[in-house]
């Protein structure tokens, strides 16, 4: 396991801020989100929510307007790696799509998210990694898979073929993607989460899959406790009955925690309620030379996606009857995305 140091990329401010990447990284923030409020026809104040690990009193939260300098908004972020231990989760789907827009029209509150992947050895952006980005939808149910650990309807054979809320990006030369998205719902034993994996020196595909390539991370996103507080009181969020679980609850967020990592995001509204809306942005460094074994529960191809008669079930940490994320070890097998 890394120091504490190295996990935080601690080391790494002086040399990101002397060859000017930090404040490249504020400018491109500032002018993202700016962006996204006019796309939305939104204008005046933004409320920036500074995160809160797990239940701890430290949090704060502070009003910003459009004068706010960017240092101030966007500097105060801790470079974070997640724990290539976190498991891929028994809903991971192999063959999805490179896209930014994973929304499909599905209902909840928007959410705009910035990643930037940083290569923890060297303090240096990954470009051309390939972020694959997958979470439930408000009410708690993963599309593309079929079983009895999934909310919903375990019969519904058309959610096989359901994409929303999966998808694929290319880091940029900074090693940025952009996700299109809607906050994520709860089920139950989990935190609200978002899982993501990074696979290094794959291929895009004329078809808009990927090849090729090694994974060398996954790891799993969480909310300040008071956004997933606000998010659920709207619908279709408000018709989730199933159990909320905080993040201090969760025990995978307990686990991340432990190494000194904090992958709670940064975020801001977009408008004054939360129906406007949430841009949020965080970093996380990836060992490049880490190779990492995941299991797929589906894989999607040309003539659609099957499930893989390997596929575990969820296996419960937490507290309810709902997937916890966890699942039994896989076979031991290199994929080769």
């Amino acid at each position: 396991m890394k120091t504490l140091e190295r996990t935080s990329l601690a080391g790494c401010a002086k040399e990101l801020e002397a060859n000017g990447h930090a404040e490249r990284m504020m400018q491109r923030r500032q002018a993202t989100l700016e962006k996204a409020r006019m796309d939305r026809g939104l204008s005046g104040k933004h409320h920036l929510k500074i995160r809160q690990v797990a239940d701890s009193p430290h949090s704060s939260s502070e009003n910003y307007d459009m004068e706010t300098p960017n240092w101030v908004l966007f500097g105060d972020n801790q470079t974070t790696v997640l724990s290539p231990e976190v498991t891929e989760g028994p809903f991971w789907v192999s063959g999805e799509l490179v896209r930014n827009d994973i929304r499909e029209g599905q209902a909840g509150v928007d959410l705009h998210l910035d990643i930037q992947v940083m290569d923890m050895n060297t303090c240096k952006p990954v470009p051309n990694a390939a972020i694959d980005f997958w979470h439930a939808n408000a009410t708690g149910v993963y599309g593309g898979v079929i079983s009895t650990t999934n909310a919903g309807n375990p019969n519904d054979m058309t959610n096989l073929q359901n994409h929303a809320f999966r998808g694929i990006q290319m880091t940029d030369e900074d090693g940025v993607v952009e996700f299109f998205s809607k906050m994520p719902g709860h089920y139950e034993g989990r935190a609200v989460h978002i899982h993501v994996m990074s696979t290094l020196n794959a291929t895009q595909n004329a078809n808009s899959t990927i090849s090729g390539g090694k994974v060398a991370h996954v790891g799993q996103l969480y909310f300040d406790m008071p956004l997933n507080e606000a998010v659920k009181l709207v619908e279709p969020y408000a018709s989730n009955n199933m159990t909320f679980t905080q993040n201090g609850e969760d025990n995978l967020f307990a686990e991340g925690g432990a190494t000194g990592a904090d992958p709670v995001v940064e975020y801001t509204l977009l408008g004054d309620k939360i129906e406007d809306g949430v841009f949020a942005w965080i970093n996380f460094g990836v060992d490049a030379g880490y190779v990492r074994n995941v299991s797929a529960a589906a894989t999607c191809g040309e003539g659609g996606c099957v499930m893989n008669p390997s596929s575990g079930k969820g296996k419960g940490k937490g507290k309810g009857k709902g997937p916890d994320g966890m699942m039994p070890p896989p076979p031991k097998r290199q994929l080769w995305v």
